[in-house]
């Protein structure tokens, strides 16, 4: 008799404690309004998928779903690298045709380092306008006038060039001629701004 009242009290404690737990849950369902931020409990049956049901008696545990919730983070957008543009690597001056060269080929790349990061350096535009025109009337010397008597010995130009340093200069010279007409119609147009756009062109026709 011992052992079977005993078993019966176990199972009679059991039910009891069921009642209790399901009470609470339902008390705890009538309570909750739109403030809560609790989800709603779902059932055993639903999230115990391979797992036993009594995996789930832990507290908290009813509430997970086997759901990947990988693909609701959405796409990743990286962070932007903004690199640096050292315009102060610009020389003072240049002694030869291939330095020249070497300082166009420079701005150039600081050119195009402004242009494809504009929408995050501010005053792009501004900076890469001041910086041809300080290559074009300040670095690069003009050349002297064709029927100059003292162009063979006295003009900058027509010193000794290779082929090479030739092609190269052309080149960087006509791409920043290109980035120079861009930028010009991106600013707005003062006497300032009209003035060096004439004589910026016109040096670097000449040099050309």
């Amino acid at each position: 008799f011992g052992q079977t009242g005993r078993e019966g009290e176990l199972q009679g404690l059991q039910s009891l404690v069921a009642k209790l737990q399901a009470n609470t849950a339902s008390l705890a369902a009538a309570e909750r309004d739109a403030r809560s931020v609790q989800p709603p409990v779902c059932e055993p049956e639903v999230v115990a998928g391979p797992r036993s049901v009594r995996e789930l008696r832990f507290g908290g545990f009813e509430r997970l779903l086997a759901v990947d919730v990988e693909p609701l983070k959405g796409e990743v957008d990286p962070p932007r690298i903004l690199i640096s543009v050292p315009t102060s690597e610009m020389p003072l001056a240049v002694r030869d045709p291939f330095e020249a060269s070497d300082c166009c080929r420079l701005a150039n790349h600081l050119l195009t380092l402004l242009a494809n990061q504009a929408e995050h350096l501010p005053q792009s535009a501004l900076a890469r306008f001041s910086l041809i025109a300080r290559l074009m009337t300040q670095l690069l010397p003009m050349p002297l006038p064709v029927h100059h008597p003292h162009k063979a010995a006295r003009c900058f130009w027509m010193q000794e060039m290779k082929q090479e340093t030739k092609a190269d200069l052309m080149r960087h010279l006509y791409l920043i001629a290109r980035h120079f007409a861009a930028v010009c119609f991106t600013l707005r147009a003062s006497r300032e701004t009209d003035g060096a756009r004439v004589v910026v062109s016109a040096a670097i026709a000449a040099v050309m």
